[in-house]
C-alpha cells in the first residue's frame, strides 16, 4: 500500500517492547521521551487524581512505566501524512478507551493513493 505505519508512546522501551510482543505488533512503538511529541502536538494531559488513585491501587505505577516524574499521559491519535508532508487526516479520542478502528486507517490509505 506504500505506507509505513508506527505508533508513538511515552513508556520506557522494555515496556513498549513487552506491549508489542503481547500484542503481537507487527509495527514499531517508538518512545516519546517525556512526551516531547504529545506536548508538541497538544495532545498532553495529565491523568485526573481520582484515576491516579486507582492506578495506585493497582499497583500501575504510570511515573516508573514512563521515567518520569509526573502523571501525564498523551491522547490516542492517528495522524495520516502523505509523502508530500501535507497531514491529510488527524483523529483525536479524549477517551483513552477509544482507538480509531485499523479499518478507518485502511480506508484513509486507500484514499491517499487514488
Amino acid at each position: 500500500m506504500g505506507a509505513q505505519l508506527f505508533g508513538i508512546c511515552p513508556q520506557r522501551f522494555e515496556h513498549s517492547e513487552a506491549l508489542k510482543q503481547q500484542l503481537g505488533l507487527a509495527f514499531e512503538l517508538l518512545h516519546d521521551e517525556d512526551n516531547l511529541v504529545g506536548e508538541a502536538f497538544g495532545l498532553v494531559v495529565d491523568t485526573p487524581d481520582a484515576v491516579r488513585e486507582v492506578e495506585m491501587r493497582l499497583g500501575l505505577d504510570l511515573p516508573m512505566h514512563n521515567g518520569t516524574s509526573d502523571w501525564k499521559l498523551p491522547m490516542p491519535a492517528r495522524v495520516v501524512i502523505g509523502t508530500d508532508g501535507i497531514v491529510r487526516s488527524a483523529t483525536v479520542q479524549t477517551d483513552h478507551a477509544l482507538r480509531p478502528e485499523p479499518e478507518e486507517t485502511i480506508q484513509l490509505l486507500r484514499k491517499l493513493i487514488e
